[in-house]
């Protein structure tokens, strides 16, 4: 998100100081590129606008843009249509923003649009049930956790970020099923020593998993 904003504070510094910029030599492979306008990704067909910026082949760490995604809507709720349904349907675009960065957004005043909400009690559409599968925060890689031979319980926070479109995370300890929470609400585990490995599970079948090791601190 930081990448565009940057080449444009760089150009708008080009444009009002003339020089700015000028003793540097610009790679040859370095060329301009339509860039979905609003996440600086590579666009796909769902992006509603592009505009041109620079990429550098083999350089530049550009995907294509997977925030915007078309999905098929019930004309009368507004609802995403059922996997398989035949009733009136609509194509639309919507944004479907990882749930840490909604949590950003809403920090800083920034209002998004929320992805419809499916139809009660059926699977996804397939045009959008394709998303993002969790992408495990806490705990971190490399990190040994430590717990107290006495004094006290150590809770350690189970945190994903995960798609626009999940509403729930079941955390796995091993096969052992932890707890339930909301993309947004971290679950708290009473840690115990050993090796283990975490799986969070988005309601839609999608999972990142992690190995967590936790120490006794005495």
């Amino acid at each position: 998100m930081a990448g565009p904003l940057f080449f444009q504070l760089a150009e708008a510094l080009r444009a009002e100081r003339g020089g700015f910029g000028g003793g540097l030599a610009r790679p040859k492979s370095l060329v301009r590129v339509p860039l979905c306008a609003l996440t600086g990704g590579l666009p796909t067909e769902a992006c509603p606008r592009t505009r041109r910026g620079w990429f550098w082949p083999g350089v530049s760490p550009v995907a294509p843009c997977d925030v915007h995604r078309r999905v098929r809507v019930d004309p009368a709720t507004g609802r995403r249509l059922c996997r398989g349904s035949t009733g009136p349907a609509k194509l639309e675009v919507d944004e479907f923003w990882p749930s840490d960065l909604l949590r950003i957004f809403a920090e800083a005043g920034v209002p998004r649009r929320q992805p419809p909400a499916p139809e009660p009690g059926c699977s996804l559409d397939g045009l959008a049930a394709s998303g993002l599968a969790p992408q495990i925060v806490s705990p971190m890689k490399a990190v040994t956790y430590a717990v107290r031979v006495s004094g006290g319980e150590a809770s350690i926070p189970l945190v994903a970020a995960a798609d626009a479109d999940v509403r729930k995370v079941s955390w796995f300890l091993g096969d052992r099923l932890l707890g339930e929470s909301s993309p947004r609400e971290p679950l708290f585990w009473s840690a115990e020593p050993g090796r283990f490995t975490v799986r969070a599970v988005d309601d839609h079948g999608r999972s990142d998993s992690r190995e967590l090791v936790v120490a006794l601190e005495k």
